[in-house]
């Protein structure tokens, strides 16, 4: 009997956890000035990620959708936030609390589509309705 290799976000995803990681760990780094572990988290980002992708099939069916990048970059901003709790409780107290919630988004960030809003619905009617 053979076992079925388990896929990785990356084989099945159009995102790059590492990357992600690196993101919010800089945006961390930014808002808390101060230089965080960035290896440790890094791999402890990453690995949280592939655990949760393996073991729930319902949150990897969300991060393969058109959203899972923001919704991958919220959890890992979460699980940040829980790692400094648990580890470097004076940094933690500092975060905003929307970087707990994973809903923080910097006003200046480049990085498009993680504000979470809807796009606005140009007025007039629906196409297909009548």
């Amino acid at each position: 009997m053979s076992r079925r290799k388990l896929r990785t976000i990356a084989e099945d995803a159009i995102v790059l956890p590492w990357v992600v990681a690196d993101t919010v760990i800089e945006q961390a780094e930014s808002v808390l000035a101060s230089n965080l572990s960035h290896d440790i988290l890094r791999t402890y980002l990453v690995d949280h990620a592939e655990l949760a992708y393996q073991k729930n099939k319902d949150w990897a069916a969300k991060i393969r959708s058109y959203k899972g990048r923001d919704i991958l970059y919220a959890y890992m901003q979460h699980w940040l936030a829980g790692w400094l709790r648990n580890n470097e409780p004076s940094l933690f107290r500092l975060l905003p609390i929307e970087f707990s919630t994973g809903t923080y988004v910097r006003r200046e960030s480049r990085v498009s589509g993680l504000s979470g809003r809807k796009p606005k619905r140009k007025s007039g009617r629906r196409s297909g309705r009548r």
